[in-house]
């Protein structure tokens, strides 16, 4: 009995067999492998979503730290302004004090140069005078020693007054 087999003769014992094989491996996979293959993809699917939740979360958490870290950048940037503006005034006061300081102390300067002027201009002042008596008393010697008529009283105390004011 030879029987040839043909691939396209179609043999009802082996698509039985066949159906009842898939079905029993069917029944098999469905007890045992779908069941923890299921719960396998659950878990990923929970730890995929749990990711993407903390992701999103710790990129909530970092805009707010970013904004958070942005106002103190800018309440530094501020602050220092505000430093760099009180150091400037600052600086504006100290200007002013010295300059108001040195023009102080310009001013004492010359009051006692004045002081001192004034103290010279009195000494020659007074030197002058003892000078003017000097004379005063040299040509009241002379005047004793000529006899003077009223002419002569008048034209020598108008030099003597005249001599006074040229030494001024």
């Amino acid at each position: 009995m030879s029987q040839e087999f043909n691939i396209l003769d179609v043999n009802s014992g082996l698509i039985f067999w066949t159906i009842l094989t898939f079905v029993i491996l069917f029944l098999i996979l469905k007890k045992f492998a779908w069941k923890p293959i299921l719960e396998a993809l659950e878990r990923r699917e929970k730890a995929i979503k749990e990711s993407l939740d903390e992701a999103a979360r710790t990129r909530d958490e970092s805009q707010k730290l970013f904004q958070e870290y942005k106002v103190k950048l800018d309440k530094a940037g501020a602050e220092a302004k505000k430093l760099l503006e009180e150091g400037r005034a600052m600086g504006e006061t100290v200007k002013r004090e010295i300059v108001a300081k040195a023009k102080q102390e310009a001013d004492e300067i010359i009051a006692r140069g004045k002081h001192e002027i004034g103290l010279e201009r009195d000494k020659a002042v007074s030197e002058i005078r003892k000078h003017a008596v000097d004379l005063s008393l040299a040509a009241a010697s002379k005047i004793i020693r000529k006899s003077l008529t009223d002419e002569d009283h008048k034209q020598f105390v108008l030099e003597a007054i005249q001599d006074i004011e040229e030494m001024k």
